[in-house]
């Protein structure tokens, strides 16, 4: 068995018997469970499970105490921490997780101090910062996270000045730029990204004529802006 699917269950009720037989029969490298109302004492069920691979905790109102349970789960490639009380403090407990492939920071109460920590986590393919509190200079720790192929930036309040920390990350495929403060100089950082398939620019400040640094973006499936389509084709004429 590599997968536990009722945690509700065991963290409820407190089986710690059922637990130790767990630890010793199954080598289990996944756990989801809804939702749960667990105390930051209780998070120290998943520290047992050092073979995790994968690990939901998104709205468990986990906080930086209980976050620190999870410091000893090297092994993660996929977790999501979204909608908890985690500040930047309780992020750096993360900070030898390096494995991680796969992160959601979505709603989480982190700033620019706390995502200094994702210079580490140089084998990421997908982050979702939606939703933090960050600043332009706060994706300056981007830049070394070249094996990127998705990144959510929505809502997030930057500028211009922010994408140009961007340019490096040319593996990306798909970019979530949504409701940010991006002008038609914004999108010049984005010339070299070339593999991107999707590009969500809709409540920007882009203009049709921003679209010229897009021309080589031959591999776009999806591109939403934030202007009808019938202004694009009305320009190029």
């Amino acid at each position: 068995v590599e997968s536990l699917g009722f945690v509700d269950y065991i963290v409820r009720s407190n089986a710690n018997g059922l637990l130790k037989l767990l630890k010793r029969l199954l080598k289990i490298n996944t756990i989801t469970a809804k939702p749960l109302r667990i105390t930051d004492a209780k998070a120290t069920f998943f520290k047992e499970f050092t073979n995790l691979k994968k690990l939901n905790l998104s709205s468990y109102k986990i906080t930086d105490k209980g976050l620190s349970h999870f410091a000893v789960l090297t092994r993660l490639e996929k977790l999501d921490l979204s909608h908890n009380e985690i500040s930047d403090e309780g992020f750096g407990y993360l900070s030898g997780l390096t494995h991680l492939k796969n992160l959601n920071l979505r709603f989480i109460d982190i700033t620019d101090k706390g995502l200094s920590y994702l210079e580490r986590y140089t084998n990421l393919e997908k982050l979702d910062l939606s939703r933090v509190n960050m600043s332009d200079e706060g994706l300056a720790y981007l830049t070394g996270l070249t094996n990127l192929r998705k990144l959510n930036l929505r809502s997030i309040n930057i500028t211009d000045k922010g994408l140009s920390h961007l340019s490096g990350l040319t593996k990306l495929e798909k970019l979530d730029l949504y409701h940010n403060n991006i002008s038609d100089k914004g999108l010049t950082y984005l010339e070299g990204l070339t593999k991107l398939k999707e590009l969500d620019l809709l409540r920007t400040g882009i203009t049709v004529k921003s679209l010229i640094h897009l021309t080589g973006h031959t591999n776009l499936e999806k591109l939403d802006l934030p202007f009808p389509t019938y202004s694009m084709s009305k320009e190029v004429r």
